[in-house]
C-alpha cells in the first residue's frame, strides 16, 4: 500500500494529470472454499495410516507432518483449501501418541472428525470432535 501510494504522490508531483485514486485490493475477501467431507474424511484416515506406519518403522509416532511427509508416509500435507476443514495434529510429549483433528469451520452444521494413536475415529457436528465424541462407523461409509 506504502508503494502504491508512493508512486501516486511521485506522479502528481510530476505533473501527471489524470491519474484517478489508486486503490488497494489487498483487503478483498477470501475465496470462498466448500466443505467437503469426503476429503475431509480421507485427509484423517491417510493421517491415521500414515502415523501407523511410522510407528511400525520409527518405534514413535510422528511430531509433526512433515516427518509423514518427509518419509513418505504422507504424499502430501492435507490443506483445508481442498476440504474447507482446518487440519492439525497433536503429538504427546514422549512421542509416544498423538492425536489428529479435522474441523469443520465455527458456525458450520458439519461434522468433524478425531483420530488418535488408538486409531478409532469419532465425529462431532456443529462443534470439534474429541476423544470423548461419538465413534465414526467405518462400515456405514
Amino acid at each position: 500500500m506504502k508503494r502504491l501510494a508512493f508512486l501516486s504522490i511521485v506522479l502528481c508531483a510530476a505533473g501527471c494529470s489524470g491519474v484517478g485514486p489508486v486503490t488497494d485490493t489487498t483487503d478483498e475477501a477470501p475465496p470462498v472454499v466448500l466443505l467437503d467431507e469426503t476429503v475431509a474424511l480421507e485427509a484423517i484416515r491417510d493421517i491415521r495410516e500414515a502415523q501407523s506406519a511410522f510407528m511400525a518403522t520409527r518405534r514413535r509416532y510422528a511430531q509433526f507432518m512433515e516427518e509423514l511427509i518427509e518419509t513418505r508416509m504422507l504424499p502430501a500435507e492435507p490443506s483445508w483449501t481442498d476440504s474447507g476443514y482446518a487440519i492439525r495434529l497433536r503429538p504427546t510429549p514422549a512421542a509416544d501418541g498423538y492425536s489428529a483433528t479435522v474441523t469443520a469451520p465455527p458456525g458450520a452444521d458439519s461434522r468433524s472428525f478425531f483420530v488418535d494413536d488408538t486409531g478409532v475415529i469419532r465425529w462431532a457436528r456443529g462443534e470439534s470432535a474429541s476423544a470423548e465424541s461419538s465413534e465414526f462407523d467405518e462400515s456405514a461409509e
